[in-house]
């Protein structure tokens, strides 16, 4: 499947992949068994953490001077600051650029952190 949405694309775009809550998971082991052979420009982890069950060394290939992007609502039920703030510690030690992002509500996407993010994506 990677395959075939990364031929359909031209060399020049760049790809940032976004899991939401329980698919940060699913996109984080996703990216991790493809570390060797592709890696996004960007990973958005939203609302959500990168399993800590993952591989160390393929957390590294995947992780390492990745721009990772955490977001999170700042009544999130799921997601607290002090969650949030581990969750960067933890990224960071595989090697990740990390940013965190708030907003002012709950476990939910938000309009115009995901506008933001599309107009100013991590280089």
């Amino acid at each position: 499947m990677l395959a075939q949405l990364l031929a359909g694309c031209p060399p020049e775009v760049h790809v940032t992949v976004l899991g939401f809550s329980q698919g940060t998971a699913a996109v984080s082991r996703w990216l991790a068994r493809y570390a060797g052979c592709w890696r996004p420009q960007q990973l958005v982890l939203w609302a959500g953490d990168f399993p800590a069950d993952i591989d160390a060394a393929a957390a590294r290939q995947l992780l390492h001077q990745l721009p990772v992007a955490l977001v999170s609502g700042d009544q999130d039920e799921y997601v607290s600051p002090e969650r949030l703030h581990q969750q960067a510690k933890t990224l960071r030690q595989h090697g990740a650029t990390v940013a965190t992002q708030g907003f002012i509500g709950g476990h939910t996407l938000n309009l115009a952190v995901l506008q933001q993010l599309y107009a100013e994506p991590s280089k």
